[in-house]
C-alpha cells in the first residue's frame, strides 16, 4: 500500500492515490507547478510505502502500526523530546498528537 505522508491518504493503487492527493491538496499541488516542479515527482517525494494492514503511522520516521495504542509507544520510547528542537518542552501527549497520523484509504 501507498501512504501520502502529509495527507495520511493511501491506496493499493499508486495511480489512484496520485489522483486523490492531487484533488486533496489542489492549491499545494499549484503552487508547486508555478515554482516549475513537475507535479507527480513533487507529490511523489512523499508517497512511500507501508504494511497493507498500518491504520497508523509515525510521521518522524514513517513506521506504520496496526493500532494507535502501538504508534504512541514507539513515539513516546523512541523519538525523544531532546532530539529534535521542535519537540522540545512538548509533553508526551503533545508530541503523540504531532507525530502519529491515521491512514486514510482512498479506492
Amino acid at each position: 500500500m501507498f501512504l501520502h505522508i502529509e495527507t495520511g491518504l493511501a491506496s493499493e493503487d499508486y495511480g489512484v492515490l496520485l489522483k486523490a492527493v492531487k484533488k486533496e491538496m489542489g492549491l499545494t499541488t499549484e503552487k508547486l507547478k508555478e515554482l516549475g516542479f513537475d507535479e507527480d515527482v513533487a507529490i511523489g517525494a512523499l508517497v512511500f510505502e507501508v504494511p497493507s494492514s498500518s491504520k497508523f503511522y509515525c510521521k518522524a520516521c514513517l513506521d506504520a502500526f496496526d493500532d494507535f495504542e502501538s504508534a504512541q509507544r514507539h513515539v513516546i520510547e523512541i523519538h525523544s523530546k531532546e532530539d529534535v528542537p521542535k519537540f522540545r518542552g512538548k509533553s508526551a501527549k503533545e508530541l503523540v498528537q504531532m507525530l502519529v497520523g491515521e491512514i486514510q484509504r482512498v479506492d
